[in-house]
């Protein structure tokens, strides 16, 4: 676990200033149409029985890794690589969640202060950011809660179920924006 986790903070590290710069000179809605499109694909195939590829190794981390700090220095939206190379090592839930928080509490960090290096704190972004802690508290409470009463198939189909919604937040911002 912590060697998946730091091979995807690393790579992910080397992606957050090229977002950042992404952000300033990339039209907001092509990024999101793209990222929601691959999220729609996985994890439609996913929940439709497709056979999806499983990662046998961990060398393809710093390739998710990287494409999560591009759209996390971009848009703040690193999750979703994160998860979809997670899903595709088809580690077992206890796995998929250590995994994953620790590499979005490190990464969260990291993302803030390179966010606030790059001059795009301001007071909306504390508002939301305080309006989602409740919600981020209550998520893994209720996870903590869940994770061992969920079989590990129905857990994998609730996260592409999950990714769909995401998506299609993506897709609906990205085409009325």
């Amino acid at each position: 676990m912590v060697g998946s986790a730091s091979r995807l903070i690393i790579s992910t590290l080397v992606g957050i200033p090229l977002g950042i710069a992404l952000l300033k000179g990339v039209d907001e809605w092509i990024m999101q149409s793209v990222l929601a499109c691959v999220i729609l694909l996985f994890s439609g195939l996913n929940l439709s029985n497709f056979a999806v590829p499983k990662l046998k190794s961990e060398k393809s981390s710093y390739l998710f890794g990287f494409v999560a700090g591009l759209l996390g220095g971009a848009y703040n939206t690193n999750g979703p690589p994160i998860v979809i190379f997670a899903s595709m090592r088809d580690w077992p839930p206890s796995e998929f969640r250590a995994t994953l928080q620790g590499y979005f509490f490190v990464t969260g960090i990291m993302l803030l202060g390179a966010h606030a290096l790059g001059g795009l704190w301001n007071e909306r972004v504390f508002t939301l950011y305080g309006l989602s802690l409740p919600i981020v508290a209550t998520s893994i409470w209720l996870g903590s809660k869940l994770h061992r009463k969920v079989s590990p198939e129905r857990f994998r189909k609730a996260i592409h179920v999950l990714l769909v919604l995401v998506a299609v937040m993506l897709l609906f911002n990205a085409l009325s924006g």
